[in-house]
This record gives C-alpha cells, sequence and structure tokens, in this order.
C-alpha cells in the first residue's frame, strides 16, 4: 500500500412538488418549503450527467440503483427568527428550477438553486439530486458541503467556503477538479481507478493511500503529486484552507470520513 502525507437543449416536462414543513436544527429553528421536481421517464434507469448551481447551502447528488426515478429537490429554510408571515415569502424569491435536457451522448438534469442575498444568514438551500446512475457531474456551490455519492465520469466541482466529498464504487478514469476556497476535500475511489493526481492544500495536509500501482511520486510544500496506475486523466484537488485526503481502497462507500 503506498501512503503519503505532507503538510502545508430540450427540455421534458416534469411535476412540481411545493410543502411546507417546519423543522429544527443544531443552529437554530427553520421553516423548511421543499421543491422537488421529478422524472419517471425511460431515461430513468439509463441516467444521465448533472450540472447543479447553488449559491446558499449544501448539494448533494446520491446514485441510488434501485431508483425508478430521477429527482431534483430544493429545501429552503429560512429562520424561525424571521416574521411568520414574512418566510413564504422569502422562500417564494428564491429562484428554483430542474430540467432534463438532451445533450450529447448522455441526458443532462441541470439544476439552479439562487438566492437573491447568498450573504444572508436567515435563509439557506440544500439541493438533494438522487438517481439511479451518474454518468458525470458538474457543480458550483457556494456555503455548504458537495458531496457525490455512487457517480462516475468527470467530475467538476468549484465551491466556495465548504468540503467536498465524492466517494463512489466505480473506477475512475476520467478528468476530474474539485476546487474549494474553504474546507476539506475528500476523493474515495476503488482500486483500478486511474489519474495524474495534483493535491494541494495552502492551510492543511495532503493524505494519500493506495492498494493500486503509484509512480512518480513527489511532495513539494504543500503541493503532491503522483501517477496513479499509469493514468493520463487529470485528477486537480485544491483547498485553501482544510485538508486533501486520497484514498483508493475497496469499497469506498463504506468509509467514513469527517470533513471540516
Amino acid at each position: 500500500m503506498a501512503t503519503s502525507t505532507i503538510t502545508p437543449a430540450r427540455s421534458r416536462i416534469a411535476m412540481t412538488a411545493f410543502a411546507i414543513i417546519a423543522c429544527a436544527c443544531l443552529s437554530g429553528c427553520w421553516t423548511s418549503y421543499p421543491r422537488t421536481v421529478a422524472y419517471s421517464e425511460s431515461v430513468a434507469p439509463v441516467g444521465a450527467a448533472v450540472d447543479v448551481t447553488n449559491n446558499k447551502g449544501d448539494v448533494r447528488v446520491i446514485v441510488d440503483p434501485s431508483a425508478e426515478q430521477i429527482t431534483a429537490t430544493a429545501l429552503i429554510r429560512v429562520s424561525t427568527k424571521v416574521a411568520k408571515k414574512e418566510r413564504p415569502f422569502l422562500a417564494d424569491e428564491v429562484e428554483f428550477s430542474a430540467s432534463l435536457e438532451d445533450d450529447g451522448p448522455w441526458p443532462v438534469l441541470r439544476v439552479r438553486a439562487i438566492s437573491p442575498d447568498s450573504t444572508a444568514v436567515n435563509h439557506r438551500i440544500d439541493v438533494l439530486v438522487s438517481m439511479p446512475r451518474c454518468t458525470g457531474a458538474r457543480v458550483n456551490n457556494a456555503n455548504g458541503i458537495v458531496e457525490l455519492k455512487g457517480v462516475s465520469g468527470s467530475l467538476q466541482v468549484e465551491n466556495k467556503n465548504g468540503p467536498v466529498l465524492v466517494r463512489t464504487p466505480h473506477r475512475m478514469d476520467e478528468p476530474v477538479a474539485l476546487v474549494t476556497t474553504a474546507g476539506d476535500i475528500a476523493y474515495l475511489v476503488p482500486p483500478g481507478s486511474t489519474g495524474d493526481i495534483d493535491a494541494n492544500s495552502h492551510d492543511g495536509i495532503v493524505s494519500f493511500r493506495s492498494m493500486d500501482v503509484v509512480s512518480g511520486s513527489t511532495a513539494q510544500g504543500s503541493s503532491f503529486h503522483t501517477v496513479l496506475n499509469n493514468g493520463a486523466n487529470s485528477v486537480v484537488l485544491r483547498t485553501d484552507k482544510g485538508d486533501v485526503r486520497i484514498f483508493v481502497r475497496e469499497d469506498p462507500l463504506s468509509l467514513r470520513v469527517k470533513l471540516n
């Protein structure tokens, strides 16, 4: 086992459901307004790529092979410190849309959740995408975690002020770029994955553990480079503040990682 640690076009029609739920959270009380778009067409078992933009909260893309449809949900949480009669109006100001479009070899689920004030502390938007198969993902997010579970294909994540977690049982052999301004990054993949890996943490550590063959490993300052299984596909992992962890091991989904 190798181990290294260093120190610093066409949209289909969907149904939308609306509901209101009162809930509590660790940081206080919220009133939640879920909005869900579901696709139960024949494309669902085939899967799709995802393209998600959220400027205020979490993004989770979860692959469930038993799922019979693709769903995208935005949970708009409004603080109970906001006057009760004003909460629905604040939630209504959030723009949410999801469309399944034909774009190249795979359909693409495009999800947009946009707050008119991404700096306000009285509300947040958490996006959950559930699907039977994910053939690639692009996520642009702010102020929350980005979690991609069970995905495959090319990945591109840009996060502002939040960690990034990728866990998948599928061999990864396409380009990957996971970047955040602040937060940990964890990239957990199975043996047989490949990559020309560049990892960098300006204020943290980079950890690398692999069951597979690596070559050309170098560490300089807060940067680490290695080639996994002679891979030519670029794998870039970069955080300005936090740790970077790379694990190549059997059953990555069973590994629990705490992120800051």
